[in-house]
């Protein structure tokens, strides 16, 4: 039984002077980040929430599975409506609420501006406000604002706030993102 504190204090003392050094650099990856961020909801401590990448690590972006990371990408300056190919190292450090995981930007091989119709989910911690064909998430955030085509700011108007909502929209140019369509509202399916 002393043994296992002793080490468990060696081990704890050893690691207490790495908090915030990175302990793993990898090798150079490929990361593919998508044309729009997703939002991820506070802890419940300060109940704030802010936009993430989108990342897929396989090696031709597949964004259905994709990897929603916190991570920061340092020395890149993101564009929403805009998917990326980069060439990054990635730092692991331990931090006091355990590992922190970072990239490193080395290059961009790949910048191309979105064209398809893409998914953006709302989720329920967000509340919106709409007006004149503009729909605003997170009022007072740095939350984008969105336009819509008629018919979906009008169900917008006539729906509680807080709720689940993943609609089907597309760039009108790099900067505005518009909500064409309600695909579902709390996991069920919106009638077209």
């Amino acid at each position: 039984m002393k043994v296992k504190i002793f080490c468990a204090a060696i081990i704890s003392a050893a690691l207490s002077g790495c908090v915030g050094k990175p302990i793993v650099n990898e090798p150079e990856a490929t990361i593919w980040v998508d044309h729009h961020q997703t939002w991820v909801a506070g802890d419940p401590f300060n109940g704030y929430g802010r936009y993430v990448y989108r990342i897929s690590t396989s090696a031709a972006p597949d964004f259905s599975a994709a990897e929603v990371t916190t991570a920061d990408i340092i020395d890149f300056s993101y564009e929403q409506g805009y998917r990326y190919k980069l060439r990054v190292k990635k730092l692991v450090a331990i931090t006091a609420d355990g590992l922190d995981t970072q990239y490193r930007l080395v290059a961009i091989e790949d910048k191309q501006l979105a064209t398809a119709p893409f998914d953006l989910e709302i989720p329920r911690q967000q509340d919106f406000i709409n007006s004149s064909g503009t729909i605003k998430f997170a009022p007072g955030s740095s939350s984008p604002a969105y336009n819509c085509v008629p018919a979906v700011c009008d169900a917008l108007r006539a729906m509680p706030s807080r709720e689940d909502i993943v609609f089907t929209a597309e760039f009108t140019n790099p900067a505005q993102i518009t909500l064409i369509a309600l695909k579902s509202i709390n996991g069920v399916p919106v009638e077209p």
